[in-house]
């Protein structure tokens, strides 16, 4: 009875945060050079005309010996790995030690990424020699590959094929460019874990906003940003990646948050068929944005504020213990 009254007093003052002001504001902004290496925390990050975001998820890592991208779903202690761009990508690693990519070979290695073909044109030796040591396995067998421009088709996906067209491309980021969550799906997802050191850097959002209630993010079907539409894809679902402590780089004993957010937000993609061999339990956790082409390129800015589109009030339960949360 307390937790359903609790929920009325968040929906109502959500909504009534809603009606005067109708925008949230950016809190927080990051991007991502290397998949599933640490995150860099930005003031501004470049939307460009294609609809990418500008370095993000530009680079990935390639064991040759299976011919497949590496994350730190399988090596956690990728995310200590801290890029950094100037004229070249340098990587610096827990040790102080650093290596800078050299791409003189323009060598391409044709891999996938969840069973959608995309090149990478491998980065240099020195990079090469240094993974491989990081990572403890033989040298050179750990490259570096480099995706300049968004030339993944998510049309080609087995699982999310139905959801875009032809012009949804992207880079090695999952199945898309940009990912944002609120503050309050944070904090409310902190606060069931009693995960302490819980912060936005575990979701590896591109933007975090400061949405006035929990998860209501998932309720947006787009947003409005100096003019320009962002349309959602889908909920984000979430993997074993959300337990990788990025300041570690080791699981959570438990595999908390997951397992909370499993229960507090399982449900089912209601776009695949139960009959579907993908039609699986998934946990959902912020949302991910089709990539489209914009008018213009132009910075997204810590402190704008963004316009939800078309967005609904939930229902109490699906801010609290929402097992039977459907995603559309």
């Amino acid at each position: 009875m307390i937790e359903l009254l609790l929920g009325v007093l968040v929906l109502l003052c959500g909504k009534l945060y809603w009606s005067r002001r109708g925008v949230v504001k950016i809190e927080q902004l990051w991007v991502y050079p290397v998949k599933s290496c640490q995150g860099i925390r930005c003031e501004r990050l470049m939307m460009n005309k294609d609809g990418s975001l500008r370095h993000d998820r530009e680079w990935a890592i390639l064991d040759v010996r299976t011919n497949k991208i590496l994350t730190c779903r399988e090596k956690p202690c990728l995310v200590r790995i801290k890029p950094s761009i100037s004229t070249s990508l340098v990587l610096t690693f827990p040790d102080g030690s650093c290596a800078v990519t050299s791409a003189t070979d323009r060598r391409t290695f044709a891999t996938q990424l969840w069973d959608v073909p995309c090149p990478g044109i491998d980065q240099g030796d020195d990079v090469s020699t240094a993974l491989s040591a990081y990572l403890d396995e033989p040298c050179g067998t750990i490259r570096l590959i480099r995706m300049k421009r968004c030339s993944r088709r998510l049309s080609d996906s087995e699982k999310y094929g139905a959801l875009v067209g032809s012009e949804d491309v992207t880079r090695f980021s999952d199945w898309s460019t940009l990912t944002l969550v609120s503050t309050a799906t944070v904090r409310a997802l902190r606060s069931h874990s009693q995960l302490a050191d819980l912060d936005a850097a575990w979701f590896r959002p591109n933007i975090v906003v400061d949405a006035p209630t929990p998860f209501i993010e998932d309720t947006w079907r787009g947003f409005k940003l100096d003019g320009e539409d962002f349309h959602v894809l889908k909920r984000c679902s979430r993997c074993v990646e959300l337990c990788v402590n990025p300041r570690t780089g080791r699981f959570t004993p438990g595999f908390e948050p997951l397992k909370t957010l499993r229960r507090l937000r399982g449900g089912w993609y209601t776009f695949l068929p139960p009959s579907s061999p993908f039609s699986t339990r998934e946990a959902f956790a912020a949302v991910n944005r089709r990539l489209l082409p914009q008018s213009h390129a132009f910075p997204i800015v810590v402190g704008r504020h963004i316009s939800p589109i078309a967005h609904t009030f939930p229902t109490v339960p699906s801010l609290l213990s929402t097992t039977f949360y459907r995603n559309p």
